[in-house]
């Protein structure tokens, strides 16, 4: 845990440096050149800041380990953290949407420059490089909260892309110059929708939900493989951030001993946990088998 630790915080204060550097670029450059959009963007990367710290200082609460008030562990604290991401990206994205619509309306904008098309390629080359290195790292870690600020990322550079366009056409047409609030308010929808995505994953995870169809025939098949089970039923899960749990019941021969019993319960926990490195914990019920209520059922 500590190791896993230590890498999610090394992977998110590159983000910090990365985003410290981007945010004071973009606002330099899209006030000196008269950037609604690009300015709109700086104030974008500003908010990956916040997330990025929030997971500095998050991860070592939910990597903590189960405890006697929390015996399930503390992985939804991640979850909340995720959350946290995906409402400080929905209200930055709701604000340039609101600021870019105000200034339409009253017609307050003023052409931008070329230089603050050199602000939104560099935007653009260094958040999506920030978003493949945090998505590499964020698959490994299985960490949700790594997975959202590197979305934050990849939104931070797919919304440079029309600002960089708006930038040229108004720059060069300045009978266009309106097309840089098009470009703002384009900015916003691209962070807004990455944020409910964010936002729905996170709520359903923390009411419990449980893995898709396929992983639960999975979890099926490995039991029944297991030697001396008769049959599998009622199994459930619930997710954790990117792990989950497993409840199910299992039927063996009724004549054998509680030991018996036992290390076959054992058996099977063992082959789903080696079979899916997810899995958190498996609570294994054992039941009787009965030959012909089992016809009957079928």
């Amino acid at each position: 845990m500590e190791n896993k630790e230590k890498e999610i915080k090394n992977v998110t204060v590159v983000g910090v440096i990365v985003n410290l550097f981007l945010s004071i670029t973009k606002l330099i450059i899209g006030y000196l050149g008269n950037s609604q959009a690009l300015i709109a963007d700086g104030v974008h990367s500003f908010s990956d800041l916040a997330t990025d710290l929030s997971i500095i200082f998050g991860v070592k609460y939910w990597l903590a380990p189960a405890d006697e008030e929390h015996q399930y562990g503390h992985r939804k604290i991640e979850l909340l953290v995720t959350i946290f991401i995906a409402i400080a990206l929905a209200f930055v994205g709701i604000s340039i949407f609101a600021k870019a619509i105000l200034a339409l309306k009253q017609n307050n904008i003023q052409s931008p420059s070329l230089v603050a098309f050199i602000g939104a390629m560099l935007s653009i080359i260094s958040k999506e490089w920030l978003y493949r290195y945090t998505a590499k790292k964020a698959n490994m870690l299985k960490s949700p909260a790594v997975k959202a600020n590197a979305w934050h990322h990849r939104s931070d550079a797919i919304s440079s892309l029309p600002v960089a366009i708006v930038i040229v056409i108004a720059a060069i047409f300045p009978k266009l110059i309106w097309l840089d609030a098009i470009g703002a308010i384009v900015v916003s929808v691209f962070i807004i929708y990455p944020a409910y995505t964010i936002f729905k994953k996170s709520i359903l995870s923390i009411l419990d939900e449980s893995v898709d169809s396929e992983t639960l025939s999975k979890i099926e098949q490995i039991a029944l493989q297991t030697k001396d089970v008769k049959e599998v039923h009622d199994i459930r899960t619930r997710k954790a951030g990117e792990t989950f749990f497993v409840d199910m019941h299992i039927l063996v021969d009724g004549n054998i001993s509680v030991q018996e019993g036992h290390d076959i319960s054992e058996e099977v926990k063992l082959n789903l946990m080696k079979s899916n490195k997810d899995i958190l914990d498996v609570l294994v019920h054992l039941e009787p088998f009965n030959e012909i209520e089992s016809k009957q059922n079928k």
